[in-house]
């Protein structure tokens, strides 16, 4: 064994060579004359530091997976166990997800990571993009905001200088839940006069008013075509968009209304809540046949292309739009198509109506018989055939958004 310096630390210099010394040595096994040497020098180090109060730069937990994996040489797969997909492996390694306290203790009970180098702040600082958003907090839709409340606690005239400060609170009460980046990138219907900064904050909202609700885990195939008839039959009853809430609720779906902001052209989304669904409605319409489309619209978006390990589900829906060629305007078809069949089968509705602009008394009847609210089917009628003054008195408008109000009035606001 090369010879080893082994003397008292009084200076910043035997420190340093102290340090070199263990590096040399780092990973003797501890029964040999290099593993005891090295057992000494540390002691040595620790002991000096301690006197000189030394603050020892730590890894970060980041950093701290990745020496593991490479010094157990393991694969992103073999993470998977204590992460719980490979997608949320990926995310975790790539700096876009952070660590849940469930990977946490798994991480530091499979791997032997300190649970306190894992619990450490530097993995869940604010992301380059939304550190981006936050700077630019002054462009939001300021003044409406705080009209409703959204900076309780701040006058008027100092929302401005402190919407950064508040936004960037809202932010860090997300916790580990990802703000929905892929808003901006990833939009499915909206166009290029939608305010994506509004529509971020509004996203913000949405999110930290579900994470105040309790539900159990959602299981994809509890939305089966029994709930789904029962749940339209919730249209018939003046409460049942209220009961649909809490319907979805025993489901796992959290279902937020809140008012669009300035320059949104939003009707609903579907967003992951930590791989959980929430879908938000924003009553832009208040008519009976709107929210009952908008609402099946985002289920059949939660149906058919929901991604439960993907924290960039998010689907943005201005219902003004028709779906555009493409592969986002296939997923908004294909989401409309499925809406219109849960609600009122297309065989069904070609056997009764067709093209033909039935009688009151039809509708009505096809109504009862179809277990749908009458605002339904005349609803799907003025869209089809593109004339919006037809029924005019079948599609309840002004009667949904009374609903929500004491619903909404029992939800804090943000502070």
């Amino acid at each position: 064994m090369q010879a080893i310096n082994l003397t008292p630390i009084r200076s910043d210099s035997d420190y340093e060579i102290a340090l070199s010394q263990i590096d040399k040595l780092f990973g003797a096994d501890a029964d040999t004359d290099a593993g005891k040497f090295l057992e000494i020098l540390i002691i040595l180090v620790k002991d000096w530091e301690t006197r000189n109060k030394y603050t020892i730069p730590s890894c970060t937990p980041l950093e701290a997976i990745r020496f593991c994996m490479e010094n157990q040489k393991l694969s992103q797969r073999d993470l998977v166990p204590f992460m719980g997909s490979l997608s949320k492996v990926s995310e975790v390694l790539s700096g876009k997800r952070t660590l849940s306290l469930s990977m946490i203790r798994a991480l530091s009970k499979g791997l032997n990571i300190s649970a306190d180098i894992l619990l450490k702040e530097s993995i869940s600082q604010t992301p380059e993009e939304i550190d981006k958003l936050c700077k630019k907090a002054s462009l939001l839709p300021l003044r409406a905001m705080s009209k409703r409340g959204w900076f309780e606690g701040f006058a008027n005239t100092d929302v401005k200088e402190y919407a950064e400060e508040v936004f960037r609170e809202w932010i860090n009460l997300l916790g580990n839940t990802q703000p929905p980046m892929c808003v901006f990138p990833k939009a499915t219907r909206q166009t290029e006069k939608t305010d994506k900064y509004a529509l971020f904050a509004w996203c913000v909202k949405v999110l930290l008013r579900a994470k105040e609700i309790q539900t159990p885990h959602y299981v994809k195939e509890s939305i089966d075509v029994q709930f789904l008839q029962e749940l339209k039959k919730l249209s018939l009853l003046t409460e049942g968009p209220k009961l649909a809430i809490e319907m979805l609720k025993n489901k796992g779906i959290r279902l937020i209304t809140e008012d669009h902001l300035p320059k949104t052209h939003l009707d609903g989304v579907l967003i992951s809540l930590d791989g959980e669904p929430v879908i938000g409605l924003t009553l832009r319409y208040d008519r009976i046949d709107n929210f009952w489309f908008v609402l099946f619209h985002e289920l059949a978006h939660l149906i058919n292309d929901f991604d439960k390990d993907s924290t960039n589900a998010l689907f943005i829906d201005d219902m003004n739009l028709d779906a555009a060629p493409g592969l986002l305007g296939e997923i908004e078809r294909m989401a409309d198509d499925t809406a219109s069949e849960m609600l009122i089968p297309k065989d069904q509705w070609q056997k009764e109506i067709s093209n033909n602009l039935p009688s009151t008394q039809k509708i009505i009847e096809l109504a009862f018989r179809w277990q749908v609210n009458p605002a339904i089917i005349a609803g799907r009628i003025r869209y089809l055939h593109k004339n919006y003054r037809l029924y005019p008195d079948f599609v309840g408008s002004g009667e949904i958004r009374q609903l929500f109000k004491t619903v909404d009035s029992n939800t804090q606001n943000l502070k």
